[in-house]
């Protein structure tokens, strides 16, 4: 910004509307004090903002490594726990299976051995009805040709 004030034209504005010499002279360096502070303001403003336009731009750059780091970091760490559980499950599948197939080994044991035992009885039943059949036409056949 340039400053476009010229103290000089405006104390001899003044002069031409009354104001004394000396006052005007005075009044237009004050005039051009102030306008230089608020110029000056304006440009400190103006170096503050590109300067903090710069810093955000810097943080905005480190952030988003910082994140694309972080990313990497947990991406990984979830692979790694993916695997981890991935491992677990395998052999609680694996442990539960051999339990099943344990568990499943007695019980058809037990059924076989319940099977046997009433086949047993089945077999003796029918082995008492054969001979009670057997008896029984005997005495048929006795009472037919007697």
């Amino acid at each position: 910004m340039t400053n476009h004030f010229n103290a000089l034209d405006y104390a001899h504005q003044l002069e031409a509307v009354g104001v004394p010499t000396a006052q005007a002279e005075a009044h237009a360096q004050a005039m051009a004090g102030v306008l230089e502070k608020c110029l000056s303001a304006a440009m400190d403003n103006a170096r503050l903002k590109s300067e903090l336009e710069f810093k955000i731009s810097e943080v905005a750059v480190t952030l988003r490594a910082e994140i694309k780091e972080l990313e990497a970091r947990l991406t990984g760490e979830m692979k790694e726990l993916e695997a981890r559980l991935t491992a677990q499950v395998n052999e609680f599948e694996v442990r539960i299976t051999a339990k099943i197939e344990k568990d499943l080994a007695i019980c058809r044991a037990d059924l076989e051995r319940r099977i046997d035992r009433l086949e047993a009885k089945m077999n003796a039943r029918f082995r008492a009805q054969w001979w009670a059949n057997g008896v029984m036409v005997a005495m048929l056949v006795g009472l037919y040709f007697r």
